[in-house]
């Protein structure tokens, strides 16, 4: 019986010794594989090359913005995902040389990101794990293949869901159906019946909506014109409404982007003083949002 006891007691300080080992090789393991260990906040200017496709990002004061091929004020939270990149884990590391690279994807990869003078070269993904490989700095990784898809995305996905620059302050508003300037008094409307709080309503959506999906330009029929000054700019920003059935879509031809919107926003940002519409219950009516 004693030594029965004995025994198990020997075999539990086994296995817990090789849980605790484990445990420690495993969150050693994490460390010591990330594929990079540059800290993210270094970094203040981003590369991309896709199929030919050239994208630069800077950083400004915190905020990010794109440069090229338009200039715009680019999606922080995405470009904050592009950071995560430096960090993520690398699940194997090979040394590049003498490595046949053709087959990775990697002897002419056409998507990179670079992150300040750090080039990451993307090849193709494993058929058996989906883990995508990588070239940086003479090594190739296997990464998990979550950062792809937001690289080799159209230029859309990092652009900001607001449709005026940050911090943009709004100096007159000619909308299709009214035209809103600021005088002595405060702001007034074409529209005498318009109050100044609900111009100041609609000053407000312009300055803070975000849309639900940016896209590449699709040229349509225009609904209607908008023109907004803004004290940044010499010239109006100009907008065209194309599209309000099922979703509001307001675009900017001059840089090749549309926003989207659900329907809800129609009146919110392009018909001070009209309340927006209800159903029979009181809730306002608007479609599903549709997915990115």
């Amino acid at each position: 019986m004693l030594s029965r006891l004995l025994t198990n007691l020997i075999l539990l300080v086994i296995v817990v010794t090789l849980g605790i080992f484990i445990y420690v090789s495993r969150d050693d393991d994490v460390v010591s594989h990330r594929l990079t260990g540059i800290d993210a906040s270094t970094i203040n200017r981003i590369g991309i090359t896709h199929n030919g496709r050239t994208l630069e990002l800077k950083k400004f004061d915190n905020h990010w913005r794109m440069l090229k091929p338009i200039a715009v004020d680019a999606n922080d939270f995405r470009i904050k995902s592009l950071l995560d990149l430096l960090s993520t884990e690398s699940f194997s590391d090979y040394d590049a040389t003498g490595l046949a690279l053709k087959p990775l994807g990697l002897d002419q990869p056409e998507t990179t990101i670079q992150y300040n003078d750090l080039l990451i070269s993307f090849g193709i993904d494993n058929p058996v794990n989906h883990h995508r490989y990588v070239l940086v700095n003479n090594h190739v990784h296997m990464i998990s293949d979550q950062f792809y898809p937001l690289i080799s995305s159209q230029i859309g996905t990092l652009v900001s869901q607001n449709l005026l620059p940050r911090d943009a302050v709004i100096t007159g508003m000619d909308l299709p159906d009214q035209t809103l300037r600021k005088s002595d008094i405060g702001w007034q409307s074409s529209d005498i019946s318009v109050s100044t709080d609900a111009i100041e309503k609609t000053l407000d959506q312009w300055r803070h909506a975000q849309a639900f999906g940016v896209h590449t330009y699709n040229p349509r029929k225009s609904l209607g014109r908008i023109e907004v000054s803004i004290d940044s700019e010499d010239r109006p920003l100009v907008f065209e409404i194309t599209d309000k059935d099922p979703w509001l879509i307001i675009a900017r031809p001059d840089l090749s982007l549309e926003y989207h919107f659900n329907l809800e926003l129609y009146d919110r940002l392009l018909q001070p003083g009209v309340e927006p519409e209800t159903d029979t219950t009181g809730q306002q009516s608007t479609p599903p949002a549709s997915s990115n």
